[in-house]
C-alpha cells in the first residue's frame, strides 16, 4: 500500500514540477516558445541584456545596461545622473515585469550579475568607476581605481544590505548556495574589504556571506606574475565547493597550485575550492591559440562544465571549447566550435564567445553566445556571415552535440545571448540583445525605435538524454510524501548517489546510497517549505527520480 500510495502522490507532484515520465524512445528536439523584447523610443537609446536568474516560483531577474529611456512592460526607466545605468528587472512566471530598479553612475559601470536563493531574494554583483547610486543609496570609490558592490533584494525589490568591495576591485560572478549564502569572486587590489580587514596581496579574491551580509569566508585564492581577465564566472555544488573560471596570461599560483600559460596568449582556467574556500585542483582551459573561460555550470553529482573562447573568427585558430570534467578533476570529454573557412578571407568578421552554460538536469547542458561566421556543430550548419547571431548548442552526458539552433537576422539585424539559466522541468531562459528584426526559430521580433533591445527568450525542454536507450527514469517510492524532518525512499537496488534538488533545479544535499536494496531515510533538516525532486543514479547505473513537498 505504500509504495503504491507513493507512486500516486509522486505522479501528482511530477506534475506540478512540470515533468512528465519520457516514453523509452520518444525524441523530442528543444524550440524557442515565448521572446519578450525590451522597447527604446529614439535612435539614440539602447538596451543590453547581461544577466539572468530563476527563482522558485519561475520568477526571472535579469539585469543589463541602458542608454535613453527603456521600458520594460509597464515600466519605463529615465536616466538619471551620469553616463552610465543599469538595471534590475523581475519578471514572473507568465512573463509579466514586477518591478524594476535602476542604477545610476557618474562614469563606466562594468558588469552587473544576478543570483537568487530559494526564497525569492536577488543578490546583485557589479563593478564602478565613479559614484553609483540605486535604492537611495550612493557608493563613491576611492581615487581613479575601480570599485565593486555586493547588494541584496527582498522579492518585493526593496533593497536589504548593499557591501562595497573596495578600491581596485572587480567583483564578476556570483552565486547562491542552499542555505542563502551568496558567494561572490573577481579580481583585486590590496584593498579590497566588503566591509571587512582587507585582503593581503593582489590576484584573485573569493568572499562568501550570511544571508544578512556578514562575511563568512574571505580568501585570496591566485596570486599572478602576470594578469589575470576581469571577467570571471563560479557556480556552487550541493556540498559548499566552489568551481571559479576566467583567463589569465603568465604564471597563476592557486593556493599551492601553479599553472602557466604560453605564447604570450590568455589561457583559460578552472579551479575547485572546498567549503573553506582552499584550492583543490586547477586545469587549464582552452586550446593551443588560448582563450579565456566565461561560464561554467555544476550538475547534482559536482560535476562541472566549461565554456572557453579565442574571440576573433578570422584568427586562424580561433574557436570556442566546451569541456567537462569530473568532481575530482578529470576531463570527462571536450568538445569545440569553429569557424568554417572556404578561403582566405572569406571568414566574416566579429567576436565569436560563449556567453553561459547550463545543465538542464535531463542528461544534458546547454551553451549559448554569440556567433560570428559559419561553422558545423554535430550535423547542423550555423551560420551568421552578415552579423552577429545569438546560438544555443545542446551536448548530451557523453559531449556530443543532439541539438543547435541561431537566431536569424539580415544586415544589421543581430543578436547576441548573454546568458543562460535552467528550471526544474529543463526549460532554458536564455537573456540576450537583439538589433533590429531578429527570428527565433518560428518567432519573429520586431525593432524597436532605439539601437538595441533586451530580450528574454524560453526554449521547451528536450528529450532526457541517457546514456543508453531504452533506459527510462525510474520513479521511486518516497513515503511519507509531503514530509518534514525526513521521507524514507525504497530503493530496488544497493549502491548509488542521491541528490536533492529545489524547484529551480539546484542542488541542496547529497548523499550516498546504502549498499543494499530497501528503505532509505533521507534527512529533510533545514530545507525550506516547496518542492523539489530527490534525484538518483543508482548502483546498476539506472537514473530514478521521486517529487517531493516538504512542509
Amino acid at each position: 500500500m505504500k509504495i503504491s500510495t507513493s507512486l500516486g502522490v509522486g505522479f501528482g507532484l511530477l506534475v506540478a514540477f512540470g515533468l512528465t515520465i519520457p516514453a523509452a524512445h520518444a525524441q523530442t528536439a528543444p524550440a524557442w516558445d515565448t521572446v519578450q523584447r525590451t522597447s527604446s523610443p529614439n535612435a539614440t537609446s539602447y538596451g543590453v541584456g547581461r544577466s539572468i536568474a530563476l527563482a522558485a516560483d519561475g520568477s526571472r531577474y535579469i539585469t543589463g545596461e541602458f542608454v535613453g529611456p527603456l521600458t520594460l512592460g509597464t515600466f519605463t526607466l529615465t536616466p538619471g545622473a551620469g553616463s552610465a545605468h543599469q538595471f534590475l528587472a523581475k519578471y514572473n512566471a507568465a512573463g509579466a515585469v514586477l518591478w524594476a530598479i535602476q542604477l545610476d553612475g557618474g562614469g563606466s559601470a562594468y558588469t552587473i550579475h544576478v543570483a537568487t536563493d530559494a526564497a525569492g531574494n536577488a543578490y546583485l554583483v557589479g563593478t564602478f568607476s565613479s559614484a553609483v547610486t540605486f535604492s537611495g543609496t550612493t557608493l563613491t570609490p576611492v581615487g581613479n581605481n575601480p570599485d565593486s558592490y555586493l547588494a541584496k533584494f527582498d522579492p518585493q525589490g526593496t533593497m536589504q544590505w548593499v557591501r562595497q568591495g573596495g578600491s581596485g576591485t572587480w567583483a564578476t560572478s556570483i552565486a547562491t548556495d542552499a542555505s542563502g549564502n551568496v558567494a561572490v569572486a573577481g579580481y583585486s587590489d590590496t584593498a579590497a574589504a566588503f566591509g571587512g580587514a582587507p585582503l593581503a596581496g593582489s590576484g584573485m579574491c573569493y568572499y562568501k556571506f550570511s544571508p544578512a551580509g556578514t562575511i563568512l569566508q574571505a580568501r585570496r585564492v591566485a596570486t599572478a606574475q602576470g594578469t589575470f581577465t576581469t571577467e570571471m564566472a563560479l557556480a556552487l555544488d550541493g556540498a559548499g565547493n566552489a568551481y571559479l573560471a576566467g583567463g589569465f596570461i603568465g604564471t597563476t599560483t592557486f593556493g599551492s597550485l601553479t599553472l602557466t600559460s604560453g605564447g604570450g596568449y590568455y589561457y583559460g582556467f578552472l579551479c575547485k575550492l572546498d567549503a573553506t574556500g582552499t584550492p583543490v585542483w586547477v586545469r587549464r582551459t582552452g586550446g593551443a591559440n588560448g582563450g579565456t573561460a566565461n561560464a561554467v555550470a555544476v550538475d547534482a553529482a559536482g560535476n562541472p562544465v566549461v565554456g572557453s573562447s579565442t574571440g576573433y573568427v578570422d584568427y586562424v585558430g580561433s574557436t570556442l571549447f566546451v569541456d567537462q570534467f569530473t568532481a575530482q578533476g578529470s576531463p570527462v570529454w571536450s568538445q569545440t566550435i569553429g569557424p568554417l573557412y572556404t578561403g582566405y578571407g572569406s571568414s566574416a568578421t566579429g567576436i565569436s564567445l560563449i556567453s553561459g552554460v547550463a545543465y538542464d538536469g535531463r542528461g544534458g547542458c546547454f551553451v549559448t553566445g554569440q556567433l560570428a561566421g559559419t561553422t558545423m556543430v554535430g550535423a547542423t550548419r550555423l551560420s551568421a556571415t552578415a552579423g552577429p547571431q545569438a546560438f544555443v548548442v545542446r551536448y548530451d552526458g557523453q559531449g556530443n552535440s543532439v541539438w543547435a539552433t541561431q537566431t536569424l537576422g539580415s544586415g544589421i539585424n543581430t543578436a547576441t545571448a548573454a546568458g543562460i539559466a535552467a528550471d526544474a522541468s529543463g526549460r532554458m531562459h536564455v537573456v540576450g540583445s537583439a538589433v533590429g528584426t531578429i527570428a527565433f526559430g518560428a518567432l519573429s521580433t520586431t525593432a524597436a525605435a532605439g539601437r538595441a533591445d533586451v530580450f528574454v527568450a524560453t526554449l521547451t525542454p528536450g528529450s532526457v538524454l541517457t546514456a543508453a536507450r531504452p533506459a527510462a527514469g525510474l520513479v521511486l517510492a518516497a513515503y511519507p510524501n509531503p514530509a518534514s524532518g525526513s521521507v524514507t525512499l525504497r530503493l530496488p537496488v544497493g549502491g548509488g548517489q542521491l541528490a536533492v534538488l529545489d524547484a529551480v533545479g539546484r542542488t541542496v544535499r547529497q548523499q550516498a546510497l546504502p549498499a543494499t536494496a530497501g528503505d532509505c531515510p533521507v534527512p529533510l533538516t533545514g530545507l525550506a517549505p516547496g518542492l523539489y525532486q530527490l534525484r538518483a543514479i543508482l548502483g546498476n547505473g539506472q537514473p530514478a527520480t521521486a517529487p517531493l513537498l516538504v512542509r
